[in-house]
Formats: C-alpha cells, structure tokens, sequence
C-alpha cells in the first residue's frame, strides 16, 4: 500500500514513477490528499517543505494524468503562491483547480479551493470577487450539511441548534489592528481573527457573506 512516506522519500522522478505505477487509483489518491493536509498544516512554519511538498503533488500529477490529482495540485500551488505573497499567481492556481474539480463534480473540493482564494481576492482589491467566492462556497458546504442530516437523522439530533445569527469561532488570537475594507466588514457579527491555512476549508466559509480573517 502506497503511503505518503513512500512519496516523501522518492529520490528521482523515475522512482516516483515506479511508485506510481504499482499503486492504485485509490492508494495514489489517498497518498497525494496526505500531503496536501502536511502542506496545509506547516505551510507557515516550514514554507520551503511546504513548496517541495507541492512540487511533489505536481509531479504525481503529471506522471499519473489524474484530473483529480491535478486539482490538488492547482490548490497546493495557489496555498503556497498565497504563502509568498504572490496573489495573482495564487487566484489563477485556485481558478483552475476550481475548473477541475467541477468538471469531476467535486463540489466539497470546489467550496474548499474557493474559499482558499479569497484572502488573495481580498490582497488583490477583488473584493466583489472574494465575496461572490464567499458566497457560492457557503451555499455549498450548508447544501452539504443539510443533506448529512437527512440522510442521518440521529445527526440531527447530535448538532447545536443554529441561529440566524449564530456566532462564529475563529481560531487563533483576535488581533484588533486587523483590518478589512469597511464594506466587506459591515454587518459582520463575528470577531476579527488570525488563522492557519490548516483550519482553511471551513473557517471562512463560516463567516457571514463579505466578512473575512487575514490568514496568521
């Protein structure tokens, strides 16, 4: 069974190749999502692994032709381009990952990548665009979440009530001198905080439509 140690070892493409080849689609997958949550989760402390790690995704990618994989790889790349502050690059990483998760019907990975770019969107002056991301993103993980809870009513039952003006959590340390523009701000219900790119996926999307946290 391929494990991302395996990848993290491979000294030559030849034998990323071989690794490759041995392993099944699943086993790839599974291997290539490893280590995109490893980028995720040490991008801040140790952005060069984080960089090599995202190469590697790359280099699965074009060996094995997956178009999932490859979206993987689009999101990786943009996680690390946000990380470097190169904002152009990283929209046009998550744009294109966004095509390719949705030409797969991926639309959790599609909520996950559009909710990545926003900060980015935000850098840019884009902010029309960072809310309209915010948005379609939001109505997706909430679609998903309905329907866990209809297919498992014991679900239901198990969940916090929600609120329409419930708050929201932010994980890290609230820093006041944080700012965003006023018009993505306005009406925000929620504080102002600093976040990891590990705790990305969902985070903000959480937030009310046009309200945003700079990444820590």
């Amino acid at each position: 069974m391929l494990a991302i140690d395996d990848l993290l070892h491979v000294k030559s493409r030849e034998e990323l190749r071989s690794l490759l080849t041995a392993a099944s689609t699943a086993e790839m997958t599974a291997a290539v999502e490893g280590l995109h949550a490893e980028i995720l989760s040490g991008i801040v402390v140790e952005p060069g692994r984080a960089r090599r790690l995202a190469d590697l995704v790359r280099q699965c990618a074009e060996i094995s032709g997956d178009e999932y994989v490859h979206g993987l790889a689009d999101r990786c790349e943009g996680h690390v381009r946000y990380s470097e502050a190169d904002h152009a690059a990283a929209v046009r990483c998550y744009e294109s990952a966004v095509e390719r998760f949705e030409r797969l019907g991926r639309e959790t990975d599609v909520a996950r990548t559009l909710s990545g770019a926003i900060q980015s969107l935000i850098y840019l002056g884009l902010d029309e665009q960072a809310i309209r991301f915010s948005e379609r993103a939001r109505t997706i993980f909430e679609k998903e979440d309905d329907e866990l809870r209809d297919d498992d009513p014991e679900e239901v039952l198990a969940r916090e009530p929600v609120h329409e003006r419930e708050e929201v959590r932010v994980e890290g340390v609230i820093d006041e001198r944080l700012a965003v523009p006023e018009r993505l701000a306005k009406g925000c219900e929620c504080p102002l905080g600093r976040i990891g790119l590990g705790s990305l996926d969902r985070s903000l999307v959480g937030l009310p439509p046009g309200c945003c946290v700079r990444l820590a």
